[in-house]
């Protein structure tokens, strides 16, 4: 819905933001004295990728695809966005493990759908890491690697991402790739929920911790949340 409005002399929030924002953002270019490049281009159904190649040749790092029909890309597109995941643009790397998972374009491969997630992942994407280390814990088209798995796991909670950190609170839950913790699987179930995620299981087991560990564990979530900036 609806976040806010902007007038001429102020912004109102209607509802908060639950991703970290603005100087305490994980994108804090405060350091940074030039921006990557990212290309915003348009397509239409049916065309073609040479602006798609043009602008991983000239040296973008990002690509935006302002396109018809729910954002879908066509498949006149589908060489191109593998031209770009080749040149190392990460979304365009995501997109190919997307293809790859769902059969679309091409013949379905959990293999190489987690060989294009893993080249995202490494290059800080929340949703790649999450959905790699998703795919090392199952053993998805890859070798199961639950000590792999959770490095990447953390790394998108940290970065805001709800799916993420409820995730890593089963991970606690249950002592999968870490050592045991249900105050811990707590904490990281409170600031998902914050998030607006909703997991009735999760919930259960946190209302069956002992009183002292539930205010920890809510200590905890609300100094997460203070840190990352969501209050």
């Amino acid at each position: 819905g609806v976040l806010g409005v902007v007038d001429a002399d102020r912004v109102v929030y209607f509802r908060e933001v639950v991703k970290r924002h603005t100087a305490r953002s994980e994108f804090d270019p405060s350091s940074l004295s030039s921006l990557p490049r990212v290309d915003v281009i348009m397509v239409y159904q049916g065309a073609s990728g040479d602006l798609i190649r043009a602008a991983a040749d000239l040296g973008a790092k990002g690509i935006v695809i302002a396109s018809a029909g729910a954002g879908a890309t066509s498949g006149t597109q589908q060489e191109a966005i593998r031209y770009a995941a080749e040149k190392g643009i990460a979304v365009a790397q995501y997109d190919m493990a997307g293809l790859y998972q769902n059969g679309s374009g091409v013949e379905p491969s959990a293999l190489e759908a987690g060989r294009w997630l893993s080249k995202a992942a490494e290059q800080g994407m929340a949703e790649a890491q999450f959905d790699y280390a998703v795919v090392l814990l199952r053993g998805l088209g890859l070798t199961k690697d639950e000590p792999k798995a959770i490095p990447y796991l953390r790394a998108a909670a940290l970065k805001g991402l709800a799916a993420a950190q409820n995730r890593l609170a089963y991970v606690y839950a249950e002592g999968v790739g870490v050592k045991k913790s249900p105050q811990e699987a707590a904490k990281w179930r409170l600031i998902a929920q914050a998030g607006g995620l909703k997991d009735e299981a999760l919930d259960e087991l946190v209302t069956k911790l002992p009183k002292a560990q539930q205010l920890a564990a809510q200590q905890q979530a609300s100094e997460w949340r203070e840190r990352a900036g969501l209050f």
